[in-house]
């Protein structure tokens, strides 16, 4: 199983994130083959490793579609570029999907991050 593929189905289970599941990442892309022991072993439970082997094959199509087309990039929390500032984070996503220039994730930004409606 290629690499990308391997992020993206876990990025499918919906519940990994930071170093655990870049640690799975590692563990699973030195498999010359992937089965649910492996998966086991690699550290996710039995219900996460059935959501990793049921990604629809639809789904990973578009998306590996998505990543060939000019700009669309595909960051591993291991890559050289991946953002200091949120692998910082404790639960820091294991992966994250760009649109554009990678290089604007090194350059000071400002988010205000909020909703519409007040939380009280």
């Amino acid at each position: 199983m290629a690499r990308t593929e391997i992020w993206l189905r876990l990025m499918y289970v919906g519940d990994l994130y930071g170093e655990a599941m870049l640690n799975m990442a590692n563990s699973l892309i030195r498999q010359p083959q992937i089965n649910r022991t492996h998966l086991q072993e690699a550290g996710l439970t039995a219900r996460q490793a059935e959501r990793f082997l049921q990604l629809p094959a639809g789904v990973l199509d578009e998306t590996l579609r998505w990543l060939e087309l000019p700009q669309h990039h595909f960051l591993c929390a291991d890559s050289e570029i991946y953002p200091p500032q949120l692998r910082a984070i404790d639960d820091y996503p294991g992966a994250i999907f760009i649109d554009g220039d990678p290089a604007c994730l090194h350059t000071c930004q400002l988010a205000v991050v909020g909703s519409r409606s007040h939380s009280w």
